[in-house]
């Protein structure tokens, strides 16, 4: 029954958000579902305009509140009501409104692996149909309720990192196994496969770049 019949709040700014979760202590899910159904199996996912992570214990409240990446970031953080109670520690959530609406469930659980990168210590169950329970009278932090998340910079922490390690990997193999060095071409091609095929933006950006190496008279770039 938690899943269904979900209330959607349109157009909520951040101190809407606040009011609802720290002081009404309303449960929220981060997106909005078709009919308020909430499932990634068999409801369908429209859009989310927020992104909740869950701490537990990981982090130190003491240490939210000062995080630099938070503080350019996100928009508030709130206790969990479990917070500071005996053999739970310190336990609270770290509210950041997107720059973007996000209408795909997929890239909504990319940016939240690609927060989780630079914000590590989170809970790794959180995704597009996590419900999260509200707390009346919480202890809050305000960051700067007009913060955004660069959603299109998170996005991209996690393939950029795996293609790094990839890198990484070979050239430990070169150094200590050797092997034929892959050409121009093919190593343009394996970065490629590394982006993922749904922004429009970033595609014209890359061929932007590879007509820039074609310009330096490497035809195999315009193919």
């Amino acid at each position: 029954m938690l899943g269904d019949q979900w209330i959607w709040a349109p157009g909520a700014q951040p101190e809407h958000l606040l009011n609802a979760v720290a002081e009404k202590g309303y449960a929220v899910t981060p997106a909005r579902w078709r009919n308020g159904y909430k499932s990634k199996k068999r409801g369908v996912f429209l859009e989310a305009s927020y992104l909740l992570l869950d701490f537990d214990a990981n982090l130190s409240w003491a240490a939210c509140k000062e995080h630099p990446y938070f503080n350019q970031f996100a928009a508030f953080a709130y206790t969990s009501a479990s917070h500071g109670k005996p053999g739970k520690g310190d336990r609270f959530r770290v509210v950041f409104a997107l720059d973007h609406v996000v209408t795909d469930a997929q890239v909504f659980d990319r940016l939240i692996e690609g927060l989780a990168m630079e914000c590590p210590g989170s809970d790794p169950a959180i995704n597009a149909a996590s419900l999260l329970y509200g707390n009346p009278g919480a202890e809050t932090h305000v960051f700067n309720l007009d913060n955004r998340l660069p959603t299109k910079t998170v996005y991209f922490h996690r393939p950029i990192a795996d293609a790094q390690k990839k890198l990484q990997h070979q050239s430990y193999v070169a150094a200590n196994r050797g092997y034929e060095e892959d050409s121009s071409l093919q190593r343009v091609q394996f970065w490629l496969h590394n982006i993922p095929n749904t922004s429009r933006d970033t595609w014209v950006r890359v061929a932007g770049c590879l007509r820039n190496i074609e310009g330096h008279g490497y035809d195999w770039a315009y193919s």
